[in-house]
């Protein structure tokens, strides 16, 4: 047993030293990466740029945003096409889930007209000259970013038709809702 114990402080002595080995040898290449020749560092440029791989890591985040983006106005749409039916929410889709799709289709809105009133391009226009050269983007990365931004517009649009709706119908709108609240709830507990 003892024995078995010696060994492994060994092996963890010699990972140790092994790590500052390894530590200090890429801190020495390091310093020496200053001193590498012009070819070198231009081909390794070529090499990413020419790469279908090598996209930015940017990609995947910009890729995220627009598909939560795009949720969230799907949602949206969902909860409209339902009030413009019902005169209520869906039943289905909880409040905290309508509100943050809600909240989110304006914060994305808002993105884009400030975007579009500063620069006169859209989003998926920005992104692409924005991250041009080196750190490009997938093309469905793009399209991504443009579908997010049709939705948000169909979403707005799409509360402005909803609100008018319930105006014509006649509904007794309680609040910034756009809904009758005594109506749902009592249409939500018999569900």
């Amino acid at each position: 047993m003892r024995c078995m114990w010696k060994n492994r402080r060994l092996v963890h002595l010699i990972f140790v030293l092994y790590c500052f080995w390894d530590i200090t040898e890429a801190f020495s290449n390091y310093r020496r990466g200053f001193a590498l020749s012009r070819d070198v560092i231009i081909s390794r440029q070529k090499l990413r740029r020419n790469s279908q791989l090598n996209f930015s890591r940017y990609d995947n985040l910009i890729s995220g945003v627009a598909e939560i983006s795009m949720g969230m106005s799907i949602g949206t749409l969902w909860s409209e096409f339902s009030v413009i039916v019902t005169g209520c929410g869906p039943i289905q889709m909880s409040d905290f889930l309508e509100r943050f799709c809600y909240e989110g289709v304006i914060a994305v809105s808002c993105a884009m007209i400030f975007m579009k009133i500063v620069t006169g391009k859209s989003l998926a226009v920005l992104s692409d000259e924005y991250f041009d050269g080196l750190l490009r983007l997938e093309d469905s990365t793009l399209l991504q970013v443009s579908i997010a931004e049709a939705l948000t517009f169909l979403a707005v649009v799409g509360a402005f038709v909803a609100l008018g709706s319930q105006i014509l119908n006649g509904v007794d709108m309680n609040g910034l809702s756009g809904i009758d609240i005594e109506m749902c709830r009592a249409v939500r507990s018999l569900g």
